[in-house]
């Protein structure tokens, strides 16, 4: 007999502040998609009864990591003369070539 079935617990710990205030690099930026990718699965999973709008923050968790926290590309057109951005999330080395997608 393999025991018995044992559910989710009454108080699921779901912890929101643990999310970064700001990404520096790249190893931050997949740490804080992991840890989004956590936080939705538990507000997935712990029912309406237990969290009444967990729907919505989870509409809100994603909102912030995609509009607040992780930064788009600066792209190779903003990494040279006369912007001369330095992209240090996505391109710490700078971009050497242009995508073969891009016109």
């Amino acid at each position: 007999s393999p025991g018995t079935k044992i559910g989710i617990p009454l108080l699921v710990p779901i912890d929101l502040l643990a999310m970064p205030e700001k990404i520096d690099d790249l190893e931050g930026a997949f740490e804080m998609l992991r840890l989004t990718e956590e936080l939705c699965s538990k507000l997935t999973y712990v029912g309406t009864e237990r969290c009444k709008f967990g729907r919505f923050l989870k509409v809100a968790l994603l909102q912030n990591v995609f509009t607040e926290l992780l930064p788009l590309p600066v792209g190779p057109v903003a990494e040279g003369p006369p912007i001369s951005l330095v992209d240090v999330i996505w391109a710490p080395n700078v971009c050497d070539g242009v995508h073969p997608q891009m016109t």
